[in-house]
Parts: C-alpha cells; sequence; structure tokens
C-alpha cells in the first residue's frame, strides 16, 4: 500500500556571514525535517528571498552589504513572513531595535538547538494561527462588536482570522504574526484592557522571556501601519495596560 505524504516542508532562509555558523543551523534545521536556505550576507539574504520565498527568514544582525537591520526592513515593504533575528548583542536595546526593523523574535549567540528550534516552533504556531490566545480565550462577550468565528468587526476595522490581517476602509494592512496575535488577543474580549504581562502570556506562552518594551514595540508598529487613515486600534489604559479601540 502507498501512504500519501504531504510533501510541503517548511521552508527558513538563513542569513549569516559565518559559514560555520550556517553550518550549525542548517544541520540542526534540516534534522528536524526543515528545508533550508543559506545567504552569507544581506544582498544574498534578499536574491534568495525572492527565489525560495521561505516560510521564515533567520537573519544575523551584523552582516556585510546590508545588515539584518536593513534586510529586514526592506522585505517588510512587501511581506510579512516571520523573521527571526541571530546576534551576538544581548543588550534589551538591540532587541527593540529588531522588533522596530519589523523582526518577530530575537535570540542571542550562543545559543542551543533546542532552544533555536523552540522559538520556531512558537513562531509557526502562532503564524498558523494555533495561539495560545486560541487556546485560553474561547467564551467572547456577548456584545455584537465580539468576533466571530472569522473576523473582528468594528465600524470600518476588520480583523480577518482566516486571511490572518486586517482592512481598514477596505484596504489591507500587512501584519506579522505577532501583530495579528496582539490585535487577535485584545478583539477576543473588547471591553476587557489586558496588562502588558497578560498579552506577553498570551502572544509568547510561558515558553519565552521578554520584557514590557516588547509588547510597546509590537504596538507602535501597529499604530504605524494604521498611522496613515489616522486611526490607531489600540487604545491605551494609562497605568494598566491595552485595549481594542472600540
Amino acid at each position: 500500500m502507498i501512504v500519501q505524504r504531504n510533501m510541503t516542508k517548511y521552508k527558513v532562509l538563513i542569513a549569516d556571514d559565518h559559514e560555520n555558523i550556517r553550518t550549525v543551523l542548517r544541520m540542526t534545521l534540516e534534522k528536524d525535517d526543515y528545508v533550508v536556505f543559506e545567504a552569507k550576507d544581506g544582498e544574498e539574504a534578499l536574491l534568495k528571498f525572492k527565489d525560495h520565498e521561505p516560510d521564515l527568514l533567520i537573519l544575523d544582525v551584523v552582516m556585510p552589504n546590508l545588515d539584518g537591520y536593513s534586510v529586514c526592513k526592506r522585505i517588510r515593504e512587501t511581506s510579512s513572513v516571520p523573521i527571526l533575528f541571530l546576534s551576538s548583542r544581548q543588550e534589551e536595546v538591540d532587541r527593540i531595535i529588531g522588533l522596530e526593523s519589523g523582526g518577530d523574535d530575537y535570540i542571542a549567540k550562543p545559543f542551543s538547538p533546542r532552544e533555536l528550534l523552540l522559538k520556531i516552533s512558537i513562531i509557526r504556531r502562532r503564524t498558523n494561527g494555533i495561539s495560545i490566545a486560541n487556546q485560553q480565550l474561547k467564551s467572547d462577550t456577548k456584545n455584537q462588536e465580539s468576533p466571530s468565528n472569522n473576523c473582528f468587526k468594528k465600524n470600518q476595522f476588520i480583523l480577518d482570522f482566516q486571511q490572518y490581517c486586517a482592512f481598514y476602509k477596505n484596504e489591507k494592512i500587512n501584519l506579522t504574526a505577532t501583530e495579528f496575535e496582539i490585535l487577535k488577543v485584545l478583539a477576543a474580549t473588547p471591553q476587557k484592557i489586558f496588562s502588558r504581562d497578560e498579552l506577553m502570556d498570551f502572544v509568547y506562552g510561558n515558553d519565552i522571556v521578554v520584557t514590557d518594551r516588547t509588547i510597546d514595540t509590537h504596538i507602535k508598529r501597529l499604530r504605524q501601519k494604521f498611522a496613515k487613515f489616522e486611526f490607531n486600534p489600540i487604545e491605551t489604559a494609562h497605568g494598566i495596560g491595552y485595549r481594542i479601540s472600540v
């Protein structure tokens, strides 16, 4: 009997100017059944991204011919593909810069293969819409503006859970997986104010450690995406946290 299998594998592009690091990353990922492509600098990363359309990018921060932050910004002009930064810098400011440039997460060198695979697994779970928020926020309010199974609607703002994106005034707003999850958590209970700790738990889970500023940075980026409409999708409750604009 012939067993039919899904031949579509998760594709990862690694961009790092150190060959030994690329080799370690490739061996780790291929052992876990990922398809891996490599780039030795920023410019090659952009070319390989266009050629192979990977499902995830791992970008070293310091690279010749465009650093990781610059590559990320260029990719974010057209794509919301998940991006994981890799760097020997461990200061919080570097993490913030990475998030502000459009990254989804950050891993510091040296790292363990287990940590890398865990972060990728969490990113994949968010990208596929199988997030901790989905598991824990199962009861919606009875308000008519609460989300249905497919979307959240409020006036001209729509959060589409199937397309994993947002619309405002019928224009599509491309979101990263993390940005989408933040909006989805807030939209699940529109009247609730979520503290930063709650958002961190829902979006990242207990497997990963992030700071308050990480959430603030994602929300800042979300607001920037809606700024051209003079619309702010997230309301700040000073001293408490955030909720969806209603």
